[in-house]
């Protein structure tokens, strides 16, 4: 490919990539666990610790690493914790290009990457996920680090990326828990790897070992309870409901929704399997052949896939943090299929203009702007999530005392003003956990029945905000309250708040916000 064409798709890649971080930054769609992931970060940056201090429902290491992005929340509020975000995914995009360079020989090695970089961070769906602030960036980045170690295999340089190997795959697994499957699944496949060097599986097993300990132990030594809820507990005990076609019908909307948020993935897939079997192109190096590093990588989207499949209720943006295992492998997969320089041109010149043409046709780009139809007239919003939330959290700070406390579930809107939240609401619409015991709800830093009321009628705060989320759903289950619970704590709120402003489409989902006085 000529250098001419080369630097200019890159350079529209790149653009187009960076571009639809902005966008989904400014216009994306609010998330309720943006607030309670930025203010589990916050309470990090202020000297706290996760399960010790507070509730948390993944592993350590997203709120220490992300107390270094809160100056950027403190400047810019919920879309500083996007921009950290974003950059994190795109370093994402960029670590699993880096990843195939090392499996494929030049003048492959540049068109392989600038294809896989395309089909993680030319995507739409798979962007505003890694742009919102959840687990997703940082867990994936962790994973795509590991694999781009396990490339070097030669000398002492392969002990040690096979120990920094293991680090990494620790770290993603004290991001996000489901990551833990590929620990197991590297060592096994380090043992019986013919081209690891002899001891690599040792180096690794060692290094997560340590690392694991680092991470999850001391929590797990001072508070052993709450680490078992917010890894375990609060994860199997959520229920779908319903009959088992209720339970079939959530799969099969999982893989539909995968489907069509990885449409190009989805694409290159078929094509590789309807192509057949691979050619000996002479495209890629020792490390991509049948034993090397594409059976592990396989084997960790098809576990991980498993995984977040069997979860109760499984979410569709789980599978975001595989997509850079996936195109890498594809891509891979591409080149010993397609015998030809030109031909390899040609694959990625088609992989970066489909992208863009998907990323132009996904659903969430008109999510950005429409407001929803009104029978057969659509309505265009008339600010943007983020621009609400900044307008509510104008109307708060006035109203707050100088306790500084906030009395909301909506944890954002606790980032967004500054202010705390009241000591067990800090999982904001997860707090709550009625049937629990006093001692339960207590070591888990979490809301009872008791514990609710007795915190609406005595909490100091001057100041409280509720949107359709407040006071409405059931942990750990994740249902909605009963009509008669619901009024009864609302009763209770109102016996020493009332309302005093409100806005309309407000947040995730859309509900009326209000907010109350004491």
């Amino acid at each position: 490919m000529r250098g001419s064409l080369r630097a200019s798709l890159w350079i529209l890649a790149a653009v187009t990539a960076v571009g639809l971080c902005a966008a989904n930054l400014w216009l994306g769609e609010l998330n309720q666990d943006e607030g309670w992931y930025l203010y589990a970060a916050g309470r990090v940056a202020q000297g706290e610790l996760p399960f010790i201090d507070f509730a948390f429902t993944q592993g350590p290491v997203f709120p220490l690493f992300y107390a270094l992005g809160h100056p950027l929340v403190e400047i810019w509020g919920v879309a500083g914790g996007r921009f950290f975000t974003a950059v994190l995914g795109l370093c994402t995009a960029l670590v699993a290009a880096g990843c195939i360079r090392r499996m494929v020989r030049p003048p492959a090695s540049s068109m392989a990457m600038l294809a896989v970089f395309s089909l993680i961070a030319i995507n739409t769906y798979h962007s505003y996920f890694m742009t919102v602030v959840k687990t997703y960036a940082l867990a994936g980045f962790w994973l795509a680090l590991a694999c781009w170690l396990l490339t070097f295999r030669e000398g002492r340089r392969g002990l040690c990326a096979a120990a920094g190997a293991g680090v990494a795959f620790s770290l993603a697994a004290g991001t996000r828990i489901s990551s833990a499957a590929m620990l197991p699944l590297a060592l096994i496949w380090l043992l019986v790897n013919r081209q690891s060097r002899p001891g690599a599986w040792l180096a690794f097993g060692v290094a997560a070992g340590i690392a694991c300990g680092v991470i999850f132990l001391p929590f797990l030594w001072v508070n052993f309870d709450a680490v078992r809820f917010g890894l375990w507990d609060y994860h199997t005990a959520r229920t779908s409901g319903g009959s088992a076609l209720t339970w079939w019908i959530y799969r099969g909307a999982f893989l539909s929704r995968v489907a069509q948020g990885y449409l190009v993935l989805m694409a290159l897939w078929i094509w590789v399997l309807a192509v057949g079997r691979t050619r000996e192109t002479g495209w890629t190096e020792p490390t991509a052949e049948r034993w090397g590093l594409p059976v592990l990588l396989w084997a960790g989207v098809l576990a991980l896939t498993a995984v977040h499949g069997l979860t109760p209720v499984p979410y569709d943006d789980y599978q975001t943090i595989l997509a850079p295992l996936l195109a890498v492998v594809l891509t891979l997969a591409a080149c010993r299929r397609i015998e030809t320089e030109t031909g390899l041109q040609r694959f990625v010149v088609t992989v970066v203009l489909v992208s863009i043409l998907v990323a132009g046709a996904s659903p969430i780009d008109q999510e950005w702007f429409s407001g929803g139809r009104d029978r057969i007239w659509w309505k265009i919003k008339e600010r943007t999530p983020l621009q609400g939330l900044r307008i509510a959290a104008s109307a708060i700070l006035p109203r707050a005392g100088a306790d500084k406390l906030l009395l909301t579930q909506d944890t954002y809107l606790a980032v967004e003003t500054g202010l705390n939240v009241p000591r067990g609401m800090e999982l904001g619409p997860f707090c709550y956990y009625p049937e629990w015991s006093d001692e339960r709800a207590r070591r888990c830093h979490v809301l009872n029945r008791k514990g609710m009321e007795h915190l609406l009628r005595t909490t100091p705060a001057q100041v409280a905000a509720f949107s359709g989320y407040g006071l409405s759903i059931r942990s750990p289950e994740i249902l909605p309250l009963a009509d008669e619970e619901q009024t009864r704590l609302q009763t209770v709120l109102r016996e020493r708040f009332h309302p005093v402003w409100k806005l309309a489409d407000f947040g995730q989902g859309s509900t009326e916000l209000t907010i109350y006085e004491h």
